[in-house]
């Protein structure tokens, strides 16, 4: 299937996630949009009113997301194959975007420090030391910061320093493939090799973008009105297509 493009109006749509079997977005400020890989809705998840995500987590192969909301102290955990939810109170303070699930548990990191949370109950179960500077990861892959002009992506296999030195943009990666992205374009890589760009339609502004295993999901806004957006889909195809 090539590009897909579904517009959402009068919602605020500024979050978007993928695991295994969905893709989210928040809902303006009360809960979260569920569409399936081919972005049809398929449910509307309330969560509380006032809600304002700071970052969401997702374990991709459980299809479970973790939300944080810092200005409510919360984060929920949420499982969306059955809905269930645990509540995470008194967390005031933001995480980075680094999060590794494991089990029954996933790790957060703040600072220098690594906090330990309890898929099950949402308790807190350990908190350790870690200086390593991580940008973002996608479980075992990492981006490092190894000094303020250097960049490495790590994995089990490798390590190998990347060619674009620091970030000013947001960054994503899965599979090797990483993306840097503004306001007004996206540059997608292979390790340290670019592969593929896209340039936004000057009327939209590009707020966020998340790899899939095949393909690049966006959300684009229209700009000067945040309340008129689009979830656009491509695939990784398709976007090598705009190197040339």
């Amino acid at each position: 299937m090539g590009e897909i493009t579904v517009p959402i109006i009068d919602n605020d749509i500024y979050v978007l996630s993928v695991t295994q079997k969905f893709v989210i977005v928040n809902n303006s400020y009360e809960g979260i949009l569920i569409f399936n890989k081919n972005l049809e809705k398929i449910d509307v998840y309330e969560i509380c009113s006032d809600l304002m995500i700071y970052q969401v987590y997702s374990d991709y192969n459980t299809d479970t997301i973790v939300i944080h909301d810092v200005e409510s102290g919360t984060m929920y955990i949420i499982y969306l194959r059955d809905k269930k939810q645990i509540m995470i109170k008194d967390q005031f303070l933001p995480y980075t975007e680094f999060c590794y699930f494991e089990e029954n548990s996933f790790l957060l990191k703040r600072l220098d420090y690594m906090y330990k949370f309890s898929l099950l109950t949402g308790e807190l179960t350990e908190k350790k030391f870690q200086k390593e500077k991580i940008i973002t990861n996608n479980q075992d892959e990492y981006i490092i910061e190894l000094d303020e002009e250097t960049l490495m992506y790590k994995n089990k296999e490798m390590g190998i320093v990347l060619s674009f030195s620091e970030v000013t943009t947001s960054i994503d990666v899965k599979n090797r493939y990483i993306i840097l992205y503004d306001e007004t374009y996206l540059e997608l890589f292979y390790l340290d090799k670019i592969i593929g760009k896209y340039t936004v339609n000057q009327k939209m502004e590009l707020r966020k973008a998340v790899i899939d295993r095949d393909c690049i999901y966006f959300i684009l806004n229209k700009k000067n009105d945040t309340t008129e957006n689009v979830i656009h889909k491509m695939t990784i195809d398709e976007v090598r297509k705009n190197i040339k």
